[in-house]
């Protein structure tokens, strides 16, 4: 729709800032990287004035391309992101130890299991038992210590929001070693009023965690997510018409959906706008539907579920433009040249699909191995999902 300009007053971003000073402990050894255009407002907002509150250092990247090599080379302890890069980085993982022997695949799964084991007593601050915690610093020797390593080495918090994180994807990168914070917030509030903290107690994966006090939360009758207090913003410039629409009695309409569990925590399942109502009157939810099978395989890059009036669930399955031409080239599908090529074209334009890039894809996408493995996602995905929500027919595109 047409742009609408938030106002977002000093007053907002002052409350901010001062609200949010105990909920992540800052050091004076700190530093974070940036890499959003100073322009966004998360990156204003945060990564300047709150880089500046707090009195920590920063870097900024190269370019979005570069984020993982100047990880590296600047060695952050801080480190904000949108899920897309954790997605990447985890794929990639395990591309990688796919090629591996079968040796070091086990060892790859035993260190997983044991950092998943290990997990609940460091997200409750509880002692971890001596002989998980004994077989938790082999893994992380073995295994664990490369992982931190792409990441600079010395990242001890990772915060992410704009869209949900696979459950997966958190678990993984807890055990090992590299916490991954989701939050929440939009524009319209100052940017962020839920995080998970990194503190006893104070986080729960799968949600965006508590509401930054002074703010107040609350789920609407039809299920959306309202705030209110000193982050809502001031209106929209020249726009009050859409201003009354979003803010009511103070509460700010976020057009979100989601629900609060007993602890406090926030979990958001979907768009308000982007509900399904199935011909049986069910209301469903695309985004559920959808990350079930984006988190069963990293082969999937894009998942859309479709039901508005119709009798059943049914869905297009997008594959990843890079894993997939991976995936080919141990199969003679592709080359490791034409992976590179269309790797650099990625990165100068990450939203580019150029004719090579499809061509390239369909080569891979016809094998009969790859078209079944995307059908053990949807399947595998299905198992995750109520009977109601299960995807009965799909296509699978042979490009993204």
């Amino acid at each position: 729709g047409p742009p609408k300009g938030a106002m977002i007053a000093h007053e907002n971003i002052l409350a901010l800032l001062s609200s949010s000073a105990d909920d992540l402990p800052f050091y004076q050894s700190d530093l974070s990287l940036h890499f959003l255009p100073m322009a966004h407002s998360a990156e204003r907002i945060l990564g300047i004035y709150g880089r500046i509150s707090t009195g920590i250092a920063g870097a900024y990247a190269k370019s979005t391309a570069t984020v993982l090599d100047d990880l590296k080379a600047v060695r952050t302890t801080i480190f904000g992101s949108v899920p897309r890069i954790f997605e990447k980085a985890y794929a990639k993982i395990h591309s990688e130890i796919e090629k591996q022997s079968s040796a070091v695949q086990r060892l790859f799964r035993w260190a997983s299991a044991v950092g998943k084991e290990r997990l609940p007593y460091v997200i409750a601050g509880t002692p971890v038992p001596r002989g998980l915690a004994f077989q938790y610093a082999i893994a992380e020797r073995l295994v664990f210590k490369r992982i931190q390593a792409a990441f600079g080495g010395r990242v001890r918090m990772m915060i992410t929001g704009a869209a949900p994180t696979a459950r997966t994807i958190l678990d993984f990168f807890w055990g090992a070693g590299l916490p991954i914070y989701e939050a929440y917030g939009m524009t319209e509030s100052t940017v962020i009023t839920h995080v998970n903290r990194p503190l006893p107690g104070m986080t729960k994966l799968g949600t965006v965690g508590r509401v930054i006090a002074p703010m107040v939360h609350r789920i609407a009758d039809d299920g959306e997510v309202l705030v209110k207090g000193p982050f809502v913003f001031k209106g929209y410039f020249k726009n009050p018409e859409a201003t009354a629409e979003t803010v009511k009695d103070g509460w700010l309409h976020t057009g979100d959906v989601g629900a609060i569990d007993e602890d406090g925590f926030l979990r958001i399942t979907d768009r308000k706008k982007h509900l399904i109502i199935t011909a049986g009157g069910k209301n469903l939810s695309p985004s559920n539907i959808e990350k079930a099978v984006k988190d069963a395989d990293p082969l999937v890059s894009q998942v859309h579920a479709h039901g508005d009036r119709r009798n059943y669930i049914c869905a297009l399955v997008a594959p990843s433009p890079l894993e997939t031409l991976e995936w080919g080239i141990e199969r003679g599908l592709c080359t490791k040249d034409e992976l590179v090529t269309r790797t650099k074209e990625l990165m100068d334009n990450p939203t580019g699909r150029s004719p090579a890039l499809n061509a390239a894809m369909a080569k891979v996408v016809v094998h009969p191995e790859f078209k079944e493995r995307l059908r053990k996602a949807v399947k595998n995905g299905n198992k995750n999902l109520a009977q109601v929500e299960q995807i009965r027919r799909f296509v699978i595109l042979e490009r993204d």
